[in-house]
């Protein structure tokens, strides 16, 4: 049970950690609702696609936040550069969203410290 605990700590203190300054980390893990968005907008983006505001709201589920709250968020993440809107070349009036270099980069950091997470404590428990 402690490297079950160790695993734990270790997330929380990285999201506290992050909660200090305020860049993409702390846009991340902001709100359940950014964390889903950013996840949707992220899955999407490095399968080369892109997803729409209204693919968005179908997916995410209606409790985490209002199709106003998840608008409100991807506009925000537009405004600091962290997200792309692209106009869509067959219909204007759909916008597709996508993660610019830096707020990519910051998942793929994101990913790898999870997996090292992980990794230590799983290593720690076999050893």
């Amino acid at each position: 049970m402690k490297d079950y605990s160790n695993i734990l700590t270790q997330i929380k203190d990285s999201i506290y950690l992050n909660q200090k300054t305020k860049d993409e980390n702390h846009f991340f893990f902001s709100s359940l609702l950014h964390f889903a968005i950013s996840l949707e907008v992220g899955i999407n983006t490095f399968k080369n696609t892109l997803i729409s505001y209204e693919k968005i709201c179908i997916i995410i589920p209606k409790r985490l936040g209002s199709r106003s709250t998840i608008q409100s968020i991807l506009n925000e993440a537009v405004e600091l550069g962290y997200f792309e809107k692209i106009t869509s070349s067959q219909d204007k009036r759909v916008k597709n969203y996508k993660l610019s270099i830096g707020y990519t980069k910051m998942i793929e950091n994101w990913t790898q410290d999870q997996k090292k997470i992980f990794s230590d404590n799983l290593i720690n428990k076999v050893a």
